[in-house]
Parts: structure tokens; sequence; C-alpha cells
């Protein structure tokens, strides 16, 4: 017999392999968006007739080129390709993509600011929460008045100068996602307001006034500014009299910063002194002087007190008359001016006049025959004001002569007025007794 030869006899027992290509994660093993999906299937005899793939064991589904795979999450993709002779690969480890296209969400936790707006503390506490429902959260970022970027750690205490500073915050996730930037604003006001005061008058040098005194108050802050319902102060008027008055202004900003202020030292007097007049002279220890009349002024103020450099020097009534008086002034510490007088002051300078009086019974030759008794009259002249004088006290009695002889003569006793003054005996001549 002869052999017969059949060709085209083709055998092939060995299953084809598959290889995926997807770009490489990044470094923490996720992707940030959709992948592109890469299968290619080989086969040295046969050929590759089909190649499948299986979402995280799902049902198999044939690859037609590749694919873009953007299912959020950690998905398993298992791969395999058939060949011509029917061979089909066992599916090795799968393909696992990580995929996390949503950025993370960070909620600020510190600081809350406070009613009022505004911090009474530069050490404002700083915390974040940051949340990503896949990749998780790789860091969490902030900046200070548009300063470097630092990393968010543990909660923190930043020290912040008195003003209002603009703070940054944003998390990256792990997939490399970044958080769209949000901002607050932190208002510092550490430094209490400033209140000055005036007072309206000023006191006199000597430290007291003698009418209303108003005190007003300015208010500033140079960062909150200040609350209106506390207001600044409020203005004041003391008019009341008293030494050592005070008045209390008082303040606050808008962050509660407290302040306040006091003027003391507010003496106010308004009542003027009293003057009072004491007479000294040579007096008759009655209503008249028979000389000038001093008169020494004493000041009192029940308040202030008075202004020494005011006391009046003692004034001197030099004239002659009825009812005479003077007047002086004086000031108390506080500038108020009193005044005082004195009157019903008699002043009889002038001595009384004294006439002798012959009596009767001379003759015509100028002689008496018996014995004579002088006889005498006084008068009180009028005062330099024209009124009458003091009047006469005293007038010197009769005096007798009764010894013979020519020419003889007597002297009276001295008259007085009632101011005291005396006139001289007055000298009767001419008296011939035989």
């Amino acid at each position: 017999s002869t052999t017969k030869t059949v060709t085209g006899i083709r055998i092939d027992r060995s299953g084809p392999t598959t290889t995926a290509t997807v770009a490489s994660p990044n470094g923490n093993g996720w992707y940030g968006d959709a992948v592109q999906v890469t299968l290619t299937g080989a086969d040295n005899l046969s050929g590759v007739a089909a190649t499948y793939y299986a979402v995280d064991g799902g049902a198999a589904q044939s690859y037609n080129g590749a694919f873009s795979f953007g299912t959020e999450g950690t998905h398993t993709i298992d791969y395999w390709s058939k060949d011509g002779a029917g061979n089909v690969e066992t599916a090795g480890a799968p393909l696992t993509l990580k995929i996390d296209k949503a950025a993370p969400v960070t909620t600020l936790i510190n600081p809350i600011s406070p009613d009022s707006g505004w911090f009474v503390t530069s050490g404002i506490p700083f915390a974040f929460d940051a949340v990503d429902g896949l990749s998780g959260i790789a860091a969490t970022y902030y900046t200070v008045d548009d300063g470097a970027a630092q990393t968010y750690g543990l909660p923190f205490v930043a020290d912040l100068s008195n003003g209002a500073h603009a703070a940054t915050y944003w998390s990256v996730d792990l997939a490399g996602n970044a958080e769209a930037k949000r901002s607050f604003t932190v208002k510092v006001d550490a430094l209490p307001p400033a209140i000055t005061a005036a007072r309206t008058p000023a006191a006199n040098s000597l430290g007291w006034n003698n009418t209303d005194v108003k005190v007003s108050f300015t208010c500033t802050d140079a960062d909150s500014g200040i609350d209106g319902i506390a207001g600044c102060g409020p203005d004041q008027t003391v008019s009341s009299e008293g030494a050592d008055q005070h008045v209390q202004g008082d303040t606050q900003d808008v962050a509660g910063n407290k302040s306040s202020t006091t003027v003391n030292d507010i003496n106010i007097d308004k009542t003027a002194p009293s003057l009072t007049g004491a007479p000294t002279g040579d007096s008759n220890g009655g209503e008249w002087d028979r000389g000038a009349v001093s008169i020494a002024w004493a000041g009192d103020d029940g308040l202030s007190g008075i202004n020494p450099a005011s006391q009046p020097a003692n004034s001197t009534i030099t004239g002659e008359g009825r009812n005479l008086g003077a007047s002086a002034s004086i000031l108390d510490k506080a500038g108020n001016k009193g005044t005082g007088s004195v009157s019903g002051i008699n002043i009889d300078k002038t001595a009384p006049s004294v006439t002798g009086v012959l009596p009767a019974g001379r003759s015509a030759a100028g002689w008496y025959r018996d014995d004579v008794v002088v006889g005498f009259t006084c008068s009180d002249p009028a005062l330099a004001d024209g009124s009458a004088g003091s009047g006469i006290a005293n007038c010197p009695a009769d005096a007798f002569v009764s010894g013979d002889g020519a020419d003889q003569s007597v002297t009276s006793a001295a008259a007085t007025d009632v101011a005291g003054n005396a006139s001289a005996g007055k000298l009767v001549t001419g008296i011939n007794i035989d």
C-alpha cells in the first residue's frame, strides 16, 4: 500500500495572554478622574479571537477597544482573551482602579465670632474639620492675610494683631482633588478705648469755681469703634456747692473692652463771703469818739475760705459828724465778692467853749463892794458836717472872789462834752472889789 500524507492539521493547546494598560495612579494609589483602559491580547498560534472583561465580578463584556472607566470608588476589572483554537485564558490578577473625582469639604470649627463680631484677645483658636467620602483627606491648608500656605495639623492658636484679618482654608484629598478655597474674617480688638475728659470752666488758681462746672468726655477706638449703646461719658454738669466733688465717665467699644476716667477736685462755691467791721478809737465808752476811728475788717467763708490776698486794710474814719461809716469788700477763694459796712460812728473832735459871766452891781467906775460870784456858761460847737455837737457833759461851777483888790481874776475848771473833749479853764479878769 502506499502512504497518504494529510496536511493542514493545526493544533493549539495553549491559551492566549492578555495585558492591561492604564495610566499610573498618583502616589497615594488614586485617580482623580476617569481612567483610560487598554487591553491587549496575544496568541502565538491560532491568534486572538476575542477579549473580554468584567467589572467587580459582573457579567463579561466584549472588549472592542480602549474604554474610559470613571465610576468613583474602588473597583476591580477582570480581563481575558480567547484564541482561534477556542482556548480561553484563565484570568489573572484583576486590574484595581481607585477613582475619586469629588473634592473634599472643610468645615470651620473655630473661631466662632462672638456676638459683637470682635475678639478681645490676640490668641485666636483655629480648628477645621475636613471630610472626604472616598479617598480621604491628604491635607488641610490655610493662609492668614495672604501669607504663605500652611499645613493644618491639630487645633492651634493664632496670635493676631489688632485689626481685621482675612483667613483662607481648603483641603486636598488623596486623589489630588483640591477644594475651592473658603475664607472668613477674624477681627481683633484687644485694646480698651481711649476716654478723655474736659471741664468747663477751668478752676481758678486756687482750685475753685463759683459757677456750674460742665464735664464733657471724648471717646475714641481705632479698631472696633465705640459701642453706640454704652456711649461715652455721659457728659455731666455739676451744679451743687461742695469741695472735692468728682465725675466719672465710662465707655465701651464694640468688642466689649471698657475704659473709664474720673475728673476729681471739682470745688464749687457760689456763696459770697461775709465781712464785718469792728471800730476802735478814742471813745467815751459810749456812742461818741473824739478822734479818728479805725475799722478792722474780718471776713468769713464757710466753704472755700477767704482769699488772703483780698483781705482789706483797716479803714480810717477821719472826719467829724454824726452817723459816719465805712465799707469794704473781700473775696473768697472761689472769687465770690462779699461786702461789709459799718455805720453809726459819731465823732466830735472839738472841745466845748466856756464863757464867764460877771454879776450885776458893779459901779460905774467898775467896782464891786461885796464878794463877787463869777458864773460860767458852756456851749458845744456844731460838728464839721453841720450837725450838733455831742453836747455838754460838765460845765464849770461858779467861782467866788472875796478879797479886796483891783483887777483880780479867776479861772474856771474845764468844761467837757459828751465825747470827752475838755476845754481849757476860762480866765475872767478885771474884777475890782473894795
